[in-house]
């Protein structure tokens, strides 16, 4: 996300592979039964919606922006709203938060 301040079209390929990487987590996380892997899935649905505040909404974003660039605000507050996303996906599958609701 970092480099969302410089032009899209220089990191297309880098975008699309994290795009399908977090789609594969996803995917993963949901064949995986247990709670916490649901809940997991759950928080991986936001990342990969491309209009639910996230990674892929992020990307979709950038794409559209004029000249391909983001503002580094913009950048700097979905890196955060990111990184508790990852944070929560991380708690759920170390075990260290209950499963649950996961939401935002």
């Amino acid at each position: 996300m970092a480099k969302g301040t410089e032009s899209y079209s220089k990191h297309e390929q880098t975008a699309d592979l994290l795009l399908i990487d977090a789609a594969s987590a996803h995917e993963f996380a949901k064949g995986r039964g247990n709670e916490a892997a649901q809940s997991a899935a759950k928080q991986w649905a936001i990342i990969v919606d491309p209009d639910g505040g996230s990674l892929a909404d992020f990307v979709n974003q950038w794409r559209k922006a004029p000249g391909g660039k983001m503002s580094k605000f913009f950048v700097e507050e979905f890196s955060s709203v990111l990184a508790l996303q990852f944070d929560r996906i991380i708690e759920l599958e170390t075990g260290r938060k209950a499963a649950g609701n996961v939401e935002g």
